[in-house]
């Protein structure tokens, strides 16, 4: 192998799956279910993409690439694909390309390498609380900064966990950057801050693309949100590339489409325990707009499940007209005139039972926090969710 492409490391999972699982079967689509053999799991409850070399444990929320999968095997990637790939893989394939000519530009597999090293970071549990695990330590270690920040600035409680991960780039992580990408990197990070990473996966491949940088305490007057030299919000093919599990929206039953990345991540950890429900994010609203954007034809064409758009509450109401319900009801409206089952999220529920003034809800990530602070218990934050996507408790 000359490279490392998302179906060689699928299949080297799968075969880690084949020779460790008591229980493995075909899942909707091209995945497969199998129990979690490494905590002593005995329900299929951990789904697999063998194509898009990626995986999902339900019943914890964990998930991601092989570097996080070979961790739950007690190993580093290259010794688990020296194990479990049938190709013969060398560490050299695993180490980043060689500098691109223009600064910020990436090249095959960095953007995905650059990911699972920043999210692996955080990945050791923190020693201190005695809840956290290897593989879930980002959800509580007080050295990652994007955490805290969402814990104590967004609200997130501590049982909202993030399934894709949740990492951090500072001046102090500079080296797990591609060569090309550093000096735009640390010129970003010196101007505005410490920044939340998001990748952007493609919906149709699931692979990394490129990244987005979330600053975290901005300077007033600049723009919260950066994509890096050389990332397009689309495949060449036009395929849309998006926040969260992007890639998994073809096998889902529900696909929960969310406006930007904050309410991505809120979305997810409200569904953490939903089964066959993928949430997914639009970089901006322009994405969602079918006429302009790239979800809709996407969705049209591949996505048979319910699709549920959550927009922005621009003007406070779920009456109210903004960029975010236009370009939401836009988007509704083409799938079903193409004979898709889509719907606007209903946010009715949760600004009925606001402990405070509805006004300050403008997003997903604003009633979390709403009702966090006003010390609402999270179970009930998820039934009024569900209760806005139309499904049971």
């Amino acid at each position: 192998m000359t490279a490392l492409q998302s179906a060689d490391l699928g299949a080297a999972m799968l075969a880690a799956v084949r020779a460790n699982a008591a229980v493995a079967r075909a899942g909707r689509g091209d995945s497969v279910d199998f129990n979690a053999y490494w905590r002593g799991g005995e329900r299929p409850k951990v789904r697999l993409w063998p194509a898009l070399g990626a995986w999902r444990d339900i019943r914890t929320g964990e998930g991601g690439g092989a570097i996080a999968f070979a961790a739950k095997h007690g190993l580093s990637l290259p010794d688990f694909l020296r194990r479990y790939a049938q190709a013969q893989c060398q560490p050299c394939n695993l180490a980043p390309s060689a500098p691109a000519r223009s600064e910020g530009a990436w090249k095959s597999g960095e953007a995905y390498r650059t990911w699972e090293a920043l999210v692996t970071e955080f990945l050791a549990p923190c020693g201190a609380c005695g809840a956290c695990v290897d593989g879930v330590g980002s959800e509580c270690r007080p050295d990652n900064p994007a955490r805290r920040w969402l814990s104590e600035q967004r609200g997130f409680p501590s049982q909202a966990r993030i399934e894709t991960g949740v990492a951090t780039a500072t001046t102090a992580n500079l080296a797990v950057w591609p060569e090309s990408a550093q000096a735009w990197v640390a010129r970003a990070l010196r101007a505005r801050g410490p920044a939340l990473v998001a990748p952007l996966r493609s919906a149709r491949t699931n692979i990394v693309g490129g990244l987005v940088l979330r600053f975290l305490n901005p300077p007033a007057g600049v723009s919260k949100c950066l994509l890096l030299p050389g990332t397009r919000t689309a495949d060449e093919d036009g395929s849309p590339r998006g926040y969260g599990w992007a890639g998994a929206i073809r096998g889902a039953r529900t696909v929960i489409l969310c406006e930007g990345l904050v309410d991505t991540l809120a979305a997810q950890a409200l569904t953490l325990a939903m089964d066959r429900v993928v949430v997914a994010g639009a970089f901006c609203v322009a994405a969602l707009n079918p006429e302009s954007g790239s979800w809709g034809r996407f969705l049209a064409a591949e996505v048979e499940g319910d699709v549920i758009v959550v927009p922005h509450l621009d003007g406070g109401s779920q009456r109210a007209r903004g960029a975010g319900q236009d370009a939401c009801a836009a988007l509704v409206s083409y799938l079903a005139r193409r004979g898709r089952s889509a719907r606007p999220f209903q946010w009715t529920p949760l600004l009925r039972q606001a402990p405070r003034d509805v006004h300050g809800i403008g997003d997903l990530a604003d009633a979390v926090k709403i009702y966090r602070d006003s010390g609402t218990d999270w179970a009930q934050t998820q039934r009024l969710f569900m209760a806005g996507l139309g499904r049971r408790p």
